[in-house]
């Protein structure tokens, strides 16, 4: 018994080619009286040069007949590419005849093998007959067919019968006289062989495919070996670019280590050629040396180098180029002209066509020059600059963009979960440093339509339920998956304008959005590693908020134009400031359902029509505090009624009922009864009437759209719009309880209006009116059973920014005096101006400024 302990570092000594074999074991028996041997001998790791073993356990027995040898090796490694796993020998030797028999298989790709052959040993070489053999290679079973003899000797060399076939695929060996006739040469003949199936045992990057055919001849095994070879590869594919027909000759010299080799491409989209070298034996990390000829050639290739900050690069390109270096990270030097190109930038995703560009690819990186990029409707941006490299490694960005209007970003939510959206603008951009600090920034101006969307990072509905605690158990497992060195980060400063849409989700589950448009300046920030940071003012001029009632009914809350709303960030893009004013709009809303029990005018009691709930948003955009009031429109009744202004004041300080009066207007679009105690019959009487009118409601509007459609087609007018209401009610709710039966609906109301706008939207014509009528011939009212009330509206805009207007008017409504129903008229002529204040008394607010951020100085440390 042996044992090698740690003796790595003594093998040394011998050859620097050895590691390992630490604790390698060898144990035996020698009996003389028996004429046997017996030899074992484990070895757990040992590396020779570039071929390394694991898992080595080797049993030998031999007597004066035989030597027999058999074992098992978990693990055999040729390189980096090539690894045979659970490999079996069996060799059994008699005299000079020996039987081998391997068993292996490979990662991947060599799945199984069956290697069976009779070795004999001759004086100056070897004579090899092959037996019935087999090896699985990506699933296809290739077989070496029976009889096939090979015969290397010092100056003779004899291959017969040795064909290795799967199907239309053949490897076939046989020899030939080299000129002279002194020595022979083996010349393997391929013929379909699909050539992805050989070259992924021993690259996976790039990916080579096609089926290949030709001739490689090899002499001199036994001296200074060479090869050369002959190939032509057809459908030949590189990654996922389809070339075509390639032809390749190339050879190898022993000696040098070099491989010469010359490539030519004439196919549609690749037409080059390449004639270079590949030196096994460089020591300088520099192996490869190519002249490459482009007359007609993709450029799809160099994404895989570029894809931190571009993808989908198409183009074609023409111009010579000399490739040195390692094949992996190529060094490149030439001049090449490059049309009909485009790609998409990652972080803004807008792809860009390139119509032309002159490209030089120089020592310290690749020069751009300046070339004019188009997005999708062709509008144009000036880019120059020059991407500094060596090898595609330790990249630096020196690039710049100026446009007067272009696509700037179009990102999705799985783009960027905190900021997305489409803008179009003027914008300067500057793209510097190297890749692990570059930094964009981006000065842009809305001068198309755009729409930015900022959502909220926690939503009422989806948010993570706090009640349930997940308890978590052992250590979590690091992820070592190789990730890129680019940082990116990106300064946006945004100078927005009423073409620009922002949309701030303040809950995607429930759908409540903030829909604004208007103006302000953002300084957006972010990157790769660098958190959403939001700076400035919006000002919203108007807008929409999409208010999710209970998560089930959706209405449109209309942002008060011009009255002072805004979203204001100071850092954090979810701790924003709001002060928003909105308002949704109730019609034909009857305000008897409200004071049926007050005392109040005929007029007041009698209004049906327009109620407005206005939503008042402050605090923090994450948890804005909502409140709610009413209002009605200029002109009405109710607007002139101070005893009704009080109650609404009163009403309003009261927070559970005006919430459940907000509550009825906009899922009943009715106010809420009242009790049964201070109204009797009343509020069942109003619970049925909501029931009916919402249904009406909802025919009404079906009613609309089609006859709205209708005189669209009938004049092409889109500015023509029809409006058709109707609801039903008793006479008791506005004459009192004894004018009638309270549970019955004797009378009805139906409200038609026509609008036309003139003159580019300058002037609005407005005109229709209601019908009211008893349904009831037993009714109590013993006048104005029918009552028209006709309205007529004409507003002028007076001024370019649509504050100043002048109005018209000429409108009826409904009059109530004692038991009997008339009819009131007001005509007049109004002026109207909208005008915003920061405040109504004291200084301005000093308005907010950005600082520019201090550019550290390169020269000082």
């Amino acid at each position: 018994n042996a044992g090698a302990g740690y003796i790595e570092p003594y093998l040394k000594i011998f050859s620097k080619n050895f590691s390992g074999f630490n604790d390698a074991t060898l144990s035996g028996t020698v009996d003389t009286r028996n004429h046997d041997f017996r030899i074992t001998t484990r070895v757990p790791f040992g590396k020779i040069d570039k071929y390394a073993f694991t898992g080595v356990d080797l049993q030998g027995r031999g007597n004066l007949d035989s030597l027999s040898l058999r074992g098992e090796i978990t693990s055999i490694n040729m390189g980096d590419s090539l690894r045979f796993p659970n490999t079996r020998l069996s060799v059994v030797a008699r005299g000079d005849h020996s039987v081998v028999s391997i068993q292996t298989s490979a990662d991947n790709t060599f799945n199984d093998a069956h290697l069976n052959a009779d070795v004999y040993s001759l004086q100056d070489g070897v004579r090899i007959q092959f037996r019935p053999s087999s090896f699985v290679l990506n699933s296809k079973k290739w077989n070496l067919e029976k009889q096939g003899e090979l015969v290397i000797r010092k100056n003779f060399l004899l291959a017969q019968n040795v064909k290795f076939t799967q199907g239309l695929q053949e490897i076939i060996a046989s020899t030939e006289e080299e000129d002279g006739g002194n020595t022979n040469n083996l010349v393997v003949k391929l013929r379909n062989v699909i050539l992805g199936d050989i070259t992924s045992l021993f690259m996976k990057d790039p990916r080579l495919e096609g089926l290949t055919s030709g001739t490689i001849v090899m002499r001199d095994f036994f001296g200074q070996f060479k090869a050369d070879a002959d190939l032509k590869a057809e459908q030949f594919r590189m990654d996922d670019d389809s070339i075509g027909l390639v032809k390749i000759k190339s050879g190898y010299d022993s000696k040098t280590g070099l491989i010469p080799f010359t490539v030519e491409s004439l196919n549609e989209n690749y037409q080059f050629n390449a004639k270079g070298s590949y030196n096994l034996k460089d020591s300088t990390g520099n192996p490869l040396n190519t002249e490459l000829d482009l007359a007609d050639m993709r450029i799809n290739f160099l994404e895989k180098f570029l894809n931190t900050l571009f993808t989908d690069l198409k183009g074609q390109a023409e111009g010579k180029l000399r490739i040195s270096g390692d094949p992996s990270s190529p060094n490149l030097i030439g001049r090449v002209k490059l049309r009909n190109a485009g790609m998409k930038v990652n972080y803004t995703q807008v792809y860009y066509t390139i119509d032309s560009a002159d490209i030089r690819f120089e020592e310290d990186g690749i020069d751009f020059g300046s070339f004019t990029i188009r997005d999708e409707l062709k509008r144009p941006g000036t880019v120059k600059g020059k991407l500094y490299e060596r090898g595609f490694r330790d990249m630096a960005f020196d690039f710049e963009l100026s446009t007067n209007k272009l696509l700037l970003i179009d990102t999705k939510p799985q783009d960027n979960q905190q900021f997305y959206g489409k803008a179009v603008g003027s914008a300067t951009l500057t793209l510097k440093g190297p890749e692990y600090a570059a930094r964009m920034n981006l000065e842009a101006r809305s001068n198309d339509s755009s729409h930015i969307f900022i959502p909220n990072s926690v939503s009422r509905e989806s948010a993570t339920a706090d009640f349930i605690e997940f308890k978590q158990y052992g250590t979590e497992m690091t992820d070592n998956t190789n990730r890129s060195s680019f940082n990116l980060t990106v300064d946006l400063d945004i100078t927005a304008n009423n073409l620009a849409q922002i949309d701030v989700i303040l809950d995607e589950a429930s759908g409540d959005v903030i829909k604004a448009t208007g103006n302000g300046r953002l300084k957006i920030r972010a990157g790769t590693t660098e958190p959403l940071t939001i700076n400035g003012q919006y000002n919203i001029e108007k807008g929409n908020y999409d208010f999710n009632f209970q998560s089930f009914i959706r209405k449109p809350f209309v942002l008060i134009p011009n009255a002072g709303s805004f979203i204001k960030w100071t850092g954090d893009p979810f701790k924003a400031d709001i002060h928003i004013d909105a308002q949704y709009t109730a019609e034909r809303v009857a305000l008897y359902d409200l004071i049926s029990n007050l005392e109040m005018s005929g007029a007041v009691k009698g209004y049906r029509g327009e109620v407005f709930v206005i939503a008042e948003l402050r605090d923090k955009l994450t948890k804005p505090t909502i409140k709610f009031r009413l209002d009605f429109p200029q002109g009405s009744p109710v607007k002139s009624d101070n005893v009704m202004m009080q109650y609404l004041n009163r009403l309003e300080r009261d927070e559970n009922e005006i919430l459940k009066q907000v509550s009825f207007l906009i899922v009943f679009n009715s106010f809420a009864p009242p009790s049964v105690g201070n109204g009797g019959g009343t509020a069942n009487n109003s619970l049925a009437t909501i029931g009916v009118n919402t249904l009406s409601q909802i025919l009404t509007k079906e009613i609309n759209k089609l006859f709205s459609n209708f005189l669209y087609k009938l004049t092409g007018n889109k500015s023509l719009q029809f409006d058709l209401g109707t609801s039903i009610y008793s006479n008791s709710e506005v004459l009192g309880a004894g004018a009638g039966n309270a549970s019955s609906f004797d009378r009805s109301r139906i409200n038609f209006k026509l609008g036309k706008s003139f003159f580019q939207d300058k002037i609005f014509v407005t005109f229709g009116g209601d019908l009211d009528f008893n349904l009831s011939n037993s009714s109590a009212v013993k006048n104005g059973n029918f009552q028209w009330l006709p309205d007529l509206n004409i507003e002028f805009i007076l001024s370019k920014d649509r504050k100043l207007r002048a109005i018209i008017f000429n409108k009826n409504s409904l009059d109530i005096s004692g038991s009997s129903f008339g009819r009131r008229n007001r005509f007049g002529v109004s002026i109207s101006y909208r005008k915003d204040f920061e405040r109504l008394f004291g200084t301005k607010e000093d308005e907010i400024t950005f600082k520019p951020t201090p550019v550290a100085d390169s020269t000082r440390k």
